[in-house]
């Protein structure tokens, strides 16, 4: 046991004299080399010679110069301690700031991209909205360049304005323009199956159009002067077009390929017309007769006579073949409308009325009527049966260059030298609305068979596409519409006018006028269908309650109101109580299948201007006078009213004013 203490003692005892030894022999290397403070001891040295010195005493270092190596040792550990914190604390601060800089610098990044995008944003949306602006101002006279401008309206910037043209564009009737032609485009024809369009223009090409893709097919050539008229056999098989050199021109309709060519003694041909058979073609010419051909041999069957060449020169300008495929219609620059029988091959009558040429007719699809127009700036329609004068269209007085008919013979279309296609009823006269769009004369106008579509051209060089979709209700353009009434499965529209105080109906579907509701009343503020659409009840100023059967016309019941006007009413959504709203402040209640009154509601809040139903029937609100909306209970089955529940009133309410709403 006494050895290995021994033992113990002396090995630590030699671990001490070792570290002494070095401690000496640095310290004097160090002085050697004049206190180089590389040589100095760092970290674990230092802190085992400095262990050493507190265990074993500063005695035993041997002299001043270890103690100072030792010290000098601690200085320089302690400055360069100190010196790394001090970079620490320079690093740290260094990174404090540039993360402050990184994150100002990304902040003001994000608010330079932030006001970039604002400025972006605000400035396509005064484009938009400029753009919008001049889509709206463009719709009537240019409906092609509105569409464009709305829709770059639209992409610019999605504001209210930009919204609003495209919508508004897309309700124009304007469905294609069909550029390409290098001269006027003086006559147009639909392919019987509504999908090809054929159009003959003076740059002496007759082109073919596919309608639904708005794509030229073809080009036919081969007339040599500008071509005047053109026309698609019956069966949709061929093209026939005549022109100024004189000859007739038929073209296969699926191949494009040439087929005869009709040559005859007329001059300029000037019109050509197949017969609904397709065995008849009727050439007209400037030299005032028609000829009549057998398309199928290329064979002149006759040659019709009477017409005089007119003041002008210009013979026969127009022809159309009637229905029953017999009748031949003819007009001429001897300012007279001709019929002629192409069997017996003579004339039927002379029409005339006219006090200048006639430039285009039109057979009605029915065979009762022709119309006829001419540079006098009158339309005319002709009694077929009686062979004289049915009446007068009240057309722009601008030289007239077209008119056809609708295909269910109710509407008759009228180009004129205005640039407009005016759009009229037969039965009346009354005009319906018009297209818009041509830069100059407007020369020939067509239907589609199925009568969805118009063409139009003229001298501007375009071919125009419209759609009859979209309707525009129109029976008397001098009446103001007041109210207008939608029955709820959207079959029925009724609309009150001031022309005779009457309230006209149409059906939707079909877009006819089916009754005119005599003695509406005057100012008829109210009307409502019915639930079910059997009945129209009408209110208004002479303080009247009206019912009306929607499918005749017929009046089923006059009611005194005893409150004055009456400038609204609703139906309960059973259909058997009916609401009206008073200029009295009250609220009626009737009982429609006995035509009596059931209950009053004084709302006592002045005139009553607006009424609504919830969809069961059990609450009512109203609109009044003085600036507020009121919510109350519906008194079923005659039961007492009650007051109004709730009432609402506008932050500013509107300032009186005169009693008409």
């Amino acid at each position: 046991m006494r050895n290995a203490r021994v033992e113990q003692w002396v090995n630590a005892n030699r671990a001490g004299l070792l570290t002494r030894q070095h401690l000496l022999e640095d310290a004097e290397e160090w002085d050697r080399q004049g206190r180089d403070t590389s040589l100095l001891y760092r970290g674990t040295r230092l802190a085992v010679a400095r262990d050493w010195a507190v265990t074993e005493g500063r005695d035993l270092l041997g002299g001043p110069l270890a103690s100072a190596f030792l010290a000098a040792s601690g200085e320089l550990e302690e400055r360069e301690r100190q010196t790394a914190r001090k970079r620490a604390n320079r690093l740290r601060r260094l990174a404090v700031t540039l993360a402050l800089l990184l994150v100002a610098s990304v902040t003001s990044g994000a608010i330079a991209v932030q006001q970039w995008q604002a400025a972006v944003d605000g400035r396509q949306t005064a484009t938009s909205r400029e753009l919008a602006t001049k889509s709206t101002l463009l719709a009537a006279a240019e409906p092609d360049a509105s569409m464009l401008l709305a829709a770059e309206a639209f992409r610019q910037g999605r504001t209210t304005e930009a919204r609003g043209a495209l919508l508004s564009a897309q309700s124009q009737r304007l469905a294609g323009v069909l550029p390409g032609h290098r001269g006027s485009v003086r006559s147009l024809a639909f392919s019987p199956d509504g999908k090809l369009l054929a159009t003959a223009a003076a740059d002496w090409t007759v082109r073919l159009w596919d309608v639904s893709r708005r794509r030229r097919v073809a080009v036919l050539t081969g007339h040599r002067k500008a071509v005047a008229s053109v026309a698609f056999s019956p069966d949709g098989r061929y093209v026939a077009a005549g022109g100024a050199d004189g000859s007739v021109r038929l073209w296969n309709a699926s191949t494009h390929r040439r087929g005869a060519v009709l040559r005859g003694k007329q001059g300029a041909v000037t019109a050509v017309a197949f017969s609904p058979d397709g065995k008849l073609l009727a050439v007209g010419g400037r030299d005032a007769t028609i000829a009549l051909w057998a398309p199928d041999t290329s064979k002149r069957l006759a040659r019709l006579t009477g017409h005089g060449k007119g003041v002008e020169n210009g013979g026969v300008l127009a022809l159309a073949f009637g229905p029953d495929g017999r009748t031949l219609a003819s007009g001429g620059d001897d300012r007279t409308v001709r019929l002629w029988d192409t069997r017996e091959r003579e004339a039927l009558a002379v029409l005339e009325g006219h006090n200048n040429s006639v430039t285009t007719v039109a057979f009605a699809p029915s065979g009762a009527s022709v119309a006829s127009g001419g540079t006098d700036g009158e339309v005319k329609l002709w009694d077929v049966a009686r062979r004289r004068l049915r009446s007068d269209v009240d057309s722009n007085p601008a030289q007239v260059r077209s008119v056809v008919f609708s295909p269910d013979s109710r509407l008759i279309a009228v180009g004129n030298d205005t640039g407009d296609t005016e759009i009229w009823t037969v039965e009346d006269g009354q005009y319906v609305t018009e297209f818009t769009g041509h830069a100059d004369a407007v020369l020939t106008v067509a239907f589609s068979r199925d009568g969805k579509r118009i063409a139009t051209s003229g001298v501007d060089r375009t071919v125009r596409l419209w759609s009859t979709d979209t309707a525009v209700l129109t029976l008397r353009p001098d009446a103001a519409q007041y109210r207008v009434a939608v029955s709820h499965d959207g079959r029925w529209i009724a609309a009150y006018n001031t022309h005779d105080e009457s309230v006209d109906l149409w059906d939707l579907r079909t877009q006819r006028h089916i009754a005119s509701l005599p003695e509406a009343g005057e100012l008829t503020w109210g009307l409502a269908f019915s639930p079910d659409g059997r009945t129209i009840a009408s209110v208004g100023e002479d303080s009247t309650l009206r019912l009306w059967d929607a499918r005749s016309g017929r009046s089923l019941a006059v009611l005194d109101n005893h409150a004055g006007m009456t400038f609204d009413l609703a139906y309960a959504p059973d259909g058997r109580t009916l609401i009206t709203g008073n200029n009295d402040g009250t609220v009626h209640l009737w009982d429609v299948c006995t035509r009596t009154r059931r209950a009053t509601l004084d709302i006592s809040a002045g005139t009553v201007y607006g009424i609504a139903v919830d969809a069961k029937g059990t609450s009512l609100a109203v609109a009044n006078f003085d600036g507020t909306a009121s919510s109350g209970t519906s008194p079923p089955n005659g039961a007492p009213p009650r007051s109004p529940a709730t009432r609402w009133a506008p932050s500013r309410p509107p300032s009186p004013r005169a009693a008409a709403p």
